[in-house]
């Protein structure tokens, strides 16, 4: 089970040979990675995983991944960390086609505006909001074919205009507040278990 608190690397491809490839650190297991605001850590967009092995990535520092595109590698589990204020504003991630995908926001605005794209097979995707002001405020979920969350806490806007829009499976969106700028809105289509908040 992906932990959504792993961090993950952004960076080149791997070089092929089961390494993770320049700018990433191989742990054995998966490639990792930091994206950083300034010096050596910042990271050029777009980042794309590693083909070689599962793929986690966490932008920390303001704006570190703002307005990035992020691709997980196919056949691949993939955790995206964004842990600081507009860490992935505006961001587009996208999940592997075939893997579990997790995304935890812990920032001021740290996912505002970001787009995830999830798996297209029966794969988990799995959006965590913190509970700083904004963090997932305006963020498309857009779910696969695999069961789909949304966690939303109590606080200042989290999920202010979030929308999820719900594949096949599962489709759950969990708020801790009762405030409408805590809830996203679900558009349930064709969903066999479809819970809003």
């Amino acid at each position: 089970t992906l932990s959504l608190h792993d961090a993950l690397p952004i960076s080149s491809p791997g070089d092929g040979a089961g390494t993770c490839g320049t700018d990433w650190t191989d742990s054995g297991t998966s490639c990792e990675r930091l994206c950083d605001w300034i010096g050596a850590g910042i990271c050029p967009s777009p980042v794309n995983c590693p083909a070689d092995r599962a793929c986690d990535l966490t932008c920390d520092g303001i704006g570190a991944c703002e307005d990035y595109v992020l691709n997980c590698a196919a056949g691949h589990d993939c955790s995206v960390s964004c842990d600081s204020s507009r860490a992935c504003q505006g961001t587009t991630i996208n999940c592997a086609p075939d893997a579990d995908c997790a995304v935890d926001c812990s920032g001021t605005d740290s996912c505002k505006d970001t787009t995830v794209v999830c798996p297209a097979g029966n794969f988990a995707c799995d959006v965590v909001c913190g509970s700083g002001i904004g963090t997932c405020e305006g963020l498309d979920l857009q779910c696969g074919d695999g069961p789909c969350d949304i966690s939303c806490p109590s606080g200042i806007d989290t999920c202010l205009n979030a929308t999820v829009g719900c594949g096949a499976n599962s489709c759950h969106a969990t708020c801790a507040g009762s405030g409408a700028d805590e809830k996203p809105a679900l558009t349930c289509g064709s969903s066999c278990d479809c819970v809003p908040c």
